[in-house]
């Protein structure tokens, strides 16, 4: 009956396999800058970290990356502290307060360009920041493609309720990636559909997964 904390130390490189993989690393096209992002549904969570990854077993995560001065990371929940490590790295903890199934779980890094929405709650009081990590060389066609997505969130709370993440936030991130990901309060889309009048509903797909998929989650992947 008695708690106890466990500490694992974990190194490797994670690979990615298909949709059995875990991290992407990719270079824009001056060969310098990287895109890395994590994917991880339905099983590669385990490869970059260590976990119990089955989706009935929800936990609060908590990341501290640190990456090279310059580039940005994003992740579930929000930033909790930023620090400027004075040897060229900075390192960042991102959490969230709601637990999370090890498959939703993401780390984006990049040098991303950062815009913000708001959304104000059904109450008609509360606010939540709606986030847009984008990549540079499309920021402005994201921003535009993805203006919708406070409208999407009146829309779908009016019909299912509240969303359901609202005391942090709602974010997406474009990356080079197939298609979309619901990953909790941090979803992945492609950045080749910036652009693409398929974003929007590429968007409104990955957002209602944010009630069904995330808040409530299936036990298994059968």
């Amino acid at each position: 009956g008695a708690p106890i904390r466990v500490q694992v130390t974990y190194g490797g490189h994670a690979f990615r396999s298909g949709l059995i993989g875990a991290t992407g690393v990719n270079w824009y096209a001056d060969g310098a800058t990287p895109v890395i992002h994590t994917f991880a549904q339905p099983y590669g969570a385990r490869v970059w970290w260590p976990c119990n990854d089955r989706p009935d077993d929800k936990a609060v995560v908590s990341l501290r990356v640190t990456v090279p001065q310059g580039l940005d990371v994003a992740s579930n929940g929000l930033e909790r502290s930023y620090e400027d490590n004075g040897d060229g790295t900075s390192t960042s903890v991102w959490s969230s307060a709601y637990p999370v199934p090890t498959y939703l779980v993401v780390m984006h890094i990049s040098d991303f360009v950062y815009s913000e929405d708001t959304y104000t709650a059904l109450d008609g009081a509360t606010t939540m920041p709606v986030g847009l990590w984008a990549m540079p060389a499309v920021a402005a066609q994201a921003r535009t493609d993805l203006s919708v997505t406070v409208p999407q969130i009146e829309v779908m709370a009016d019909r299912w309720g509240e969303y359901p993440f609202l005391d942090e936030k709602y974010g997406n991130a474009t990356v080079f990636f197939g298609g979309g990901m619901e990953h909790q309060t941090m979803t992945t889309l492609a950045v080749t559909r910036d652009g693409d009048p398929w974003m929007q509903w590429l968007n409104v797909h990955e957002l209602g997964h944010q009630w069904w998929g995330d808040w409530v989650t299936m036990d298994d992947w059968r």
